[in-house]
């Protein structure tokens, strides 16, 4: 028995056949028809299903299924139905290509970012010989400032070794964790000093509690965990103010709490937008180029991880402002570790 398969949107999913069934396929409306083919001159079966999520052509020279139309009709319906379940991994294999995509491209706006502050971009432009001796000369005459740039760079390039781990774990079915004790601490500072630069030009300090727990954890996960939720804040913290970071140890979780004013947050959009592609309505006020994702990444790894994410909008009501006619708040994201 073979198929043709078609979705709503008239893309071809599957087609067994050669072009000399052409017309068969074009012509065929019925649920089942009893025929003789005219390329292998047998008896044959052929029959068309349609429904809201596309459309199969199947054809059968199986004894069988020609003495029982029913039994074809059902075949038929039954493939079709089966795109229903092909379109689904379709859409998540798409949709966590675009997520590391968009994971990647980030991470490396960052290290383009880094090396234009060492190297003013216009310097690239000149020729390979003068290129050496300015960059040369810029790094002699501060090679402090250039070390901590690559240190930097190369933080961001292990941030995308991580992205492909985890992605890897996700979505390849490789979803073995890979458990060992850390100082959360220094696990957090790792993430914050690749941002270093981001809150330096907002004029944001970032305030990490005195810690010496330490945890078992995947490491992986938690740095992207920690690197999408770090860069949202850089995005919608309010500039010229402090993010407190703490960790809270229970006897049946830990807990890492980000506290920070940032743009307001309604109470009915604290769960929605740890959906794929949902933003705040303020959120979308202040930066028009968000997408939306990073924060159910987050959410989608610590199901994996046994976890949660939890926003607490708005419990210092002091702290509510305005800023470029936005609305900011005093929020706090808590990411939630169980034992």
């Amino acid at each position: 028995m073979k198929f043709h398969l078609k979705n709503k949107d008239g893309n071809i999913i599957i087609n067994q056949f050669t072009l000399e069934c052409k017309s068969c396929i074009k012509s065929t409306t019925l649920k089942s028809n009893k025929v003789i083919c005219s390329i292998h001159k047998d008896k044959r079966i052929i029959g068309f299903y349609e429904n809201e999520i596309g459309s199969c052509f199947a054809c059968s020279n199986d004894e069988l299924l020609y003495n029982k139309p029913k039994i074809f009709r059902k075949k038929v319906q039954f493939a079709n139905d089966s795109m229903y379940a092909v379109e689904n991994i379709k859409k998540e294999l798409k949709e966590g290509a675009e997520r590391l995509t968009h994971n990647l491209t980030k991470t490396n706006a960052h290290n383009i970012q880094e090396l234009y502050a060492l190297v003013p971009q216009d310097i690239l432009s000149k020729n390979y010989k003068n290129q050496l001796e300015i960059i040369s000369e810029i790094i002699m005459e501060d090679p402090i400032e250039a070390a901590k740039t690559f240190l930097r760079i190369a933080k961001n390039n292990a941030a995308i070794k991580v992205e492909f781990s985890v992605f890897n774990k996700m979505f390849s079915g490789n979803s073995s964790l890979n458990i060992k004790p850390y100082h959360i601490k220094n696990v957090t500072l790792n993430v914050f000093h690749i941002f270093f630069n981001n809150f330096n030009k907002i004029n944001v300090y970032v305030d990490v509690q005195d810690c010496e727990d330490t945890i078992r954890i995947d490491y992986e996960s938690i740095h992207v965990i920690l690197y999408h939720l770090i860069d949202n804040a850089t995005k919608y913290i309010l500039p010229d103010t402090t993010l407190y970071v703490t960790f809270v140890k229970n006897e049946n979780d830990y807990r890492i709490r980000l506290d920070m004013i940032s743009v307001k947050i309604e109470e009915e959009e604290k769960t929605k937008i740890l959906s794929d592609r949902v933003r705040g309505v303020y959120a979308k006020k202040l930066n028009k180029t968000g997408s939306g994702i990073g924060l159910s990444q987050i959410s989608k790894i610590l199901d994996v991880i046994g976890g949660d994410l939890i926003i607490y909008n708005n419990p210092n009501e002091e702290k509510s402002v305005k800023y470029k006619s936005v609305k900011f708040e005093n929020n706090i994201f808590e990411i939630i570790l169980n034992n």
